[in-house]
């Protein structure tokens, strides 16, 4: 081992270290943002997106503020503070999606609105316009007064509501059905490519439970499941990524050959539905994959008590192979489940987002939102990054310590002290 001489420090060269030491950080937990954050009433949708000038975490339901601050319906999350998206929104918001609409990628709302703070067109269905700091309707013979869910698919933006057809599309020519409709409504859809080419999937309580457009018509996803689908997510667990579906259902496959016995989660690989262990004892709402710094999971959130063979209260994570409680669960439904990353690309951590009629997390007290995730520089474990890490870094530092390779490189040296700066200046 060769130890070059910095001044104050020593760089190390450390043999055969791996690429990122699994006690590299400590566990990931629960962190408030902020005093009293949370949305004093229950969260429905949730999106991350960059529309109005920089990364924000947008959140939607029932309820009037946001950490304090007013927020009517509809507000979002910078990474340092709340703010009301446009002048709020009355009643209730049930989906959100980013859709090229008006010359820009647009945030489209869904749910329930008054006619009243709507420009352009009915209430139900509205984009953002920032120009304008205000809420427009979707003209052109909007057939929505209730809008359940929102997709964005091949330049086209699909709405689901409790009218004819169930599911309508909004393309250059107005508003249309596509294909021969739905059955019911659909909760959550997203794009995905199983093999047949680019698709849009879909859930909801629909026959099957879940469905591809492929541009022409809604195909089977070999056979669907024996009841419903509300939440869907793309995973890749090793062998490639795959469709993850989740919701009320006790079996995959059911209307096609190869059907699997599945508790309300379920993994299509193009091919054939797989069961995820013992799956879970309960309704699955939202899936979201996640990386705490140890590697992508699958999260799931719902309205449950166990997962696999373990207690889980009403979150659970699979690494694909078993089931695993999060650091306590939550007490109350989640109903969405998002991943935010105030600085992108920068030190700060990203962090797994619940929402929902939340009341704690991990034990400690969350009104509708609770974050998860690591803090880089807390080494100490105490949930602060203060100068008590600070040494603990110089001590791992100058021992050579596979623990100060913070960058993953294989190598303890000053990259990795920049390193550990930067995540110390984000703070948690």
């Amino acid at each position: 081992m060769r130890i070059a001489s910095i001044p104050g420090l020593a760089a190390v060269a450390v043999l055969m270290a791996p690429a990122r030491p699994a006690d590299a950080q400590c566990e990931s937990r629960w962190w408030s943002a902020g005093p009293g954050a949370g949305p004093g009433g229950e969260v429905r949708a949730m999106l991350t997106a960059d529309v109005e000038g920089g990364p924000r975490l947008y959140i939607g339901g029932e309820f009037q503020t946001l950490g304090g601050v007013q927020a009517r319906r509809i507000g979002s999350w910078d990474g340092a503070g709340w703010r009301q998206v446009g002048p709020g929104l009355s009643q209730i918001v049930e989906s959100m999606v980013i859709h090229p609409y008006a010359g820009g990628e647009r945030l489209f709302i869904g749910g329930f609105f008054d006619e009243g703070e709507v420009s352009g067109g009915p209430g139900g269905l509205v984009w953002l316009d920032p120009q304008a700091g205000g809420w427009r309707g979707v003209p052109r013979g909007s057939p929505f007064f209730w809008t359940m869910g929102l997709c964005s698919f091949g330049g086209e933006l699909f709405a689901s509501a409790g009218v004819m057809d169930y599911v309508w599309r909004l393309g250059e020519s107005g508003w249309s059905v596509p294909g021969e409709g739905l059955e019911s409504v659909v909760h959550r859809g997203l794009t995905h490519d199983d093999g047949t080419g680019p698709s849009l999937f879909v859930g909801g309580s629909m026959l099957e439970g879940c469905r591809r457009w492929d541009g022409v018509a809604w195909r089977s996803i070999g056979g669907g499941v024996q009841g419903a689908v509300y939440g869907l997510a793309v995973f890749d667990d090793g062998r490639g990524p795959a469709l993850y579906v989740g919701g009320q259902f006790i079996r995959a496959g059911v209307f096609g050959a190869g059907g699997v016995q599945a508790a309300n989660i379920a993994r299509w690989d193009g091919t054939r539905w797989e069961s995820l262990g013992a799956g879970i004892g309960g309704t699955v709402n939202a899936l979201a994959v996640f990386d705490d710094g140890a590697g992508p999971k699958l999260y799931a959130g719902g309205r449950f008590t166990s997962a696999g063979a373990a207690p889980a209260k009403n979150l659970a994570v699979w690494d694909g192979h078993a089931w695993m409680p999060v650091a306590g669960g939550v007490d109350g439904e989640v109903r969405a489940l998002a991943v935010f990353d105030a600085d992108g690309p920068g030190p700060a951590r990203a962090r797994l987002v619940a929402g929902g009629a939340i009341t704690a997390a991990g034990g400690e007290p969350a009104a509708g939102l609770a974050f998860y995730g690591p803090c880089g520089a807390d080494l100490t474990c105490d949930g602060i990054a203060d100068f008590a890490d600070y040494l603990e870094f110089l001590n791992r530092y100058d021992s050579g310590d596979a623990r100060a390779d913070l960058n993953g490189d294989g190598l303890v040296d000053f990259a990795d002290y920049l390193e550990f700066l930067n995540l110390y200046a984000a703070g948690c």
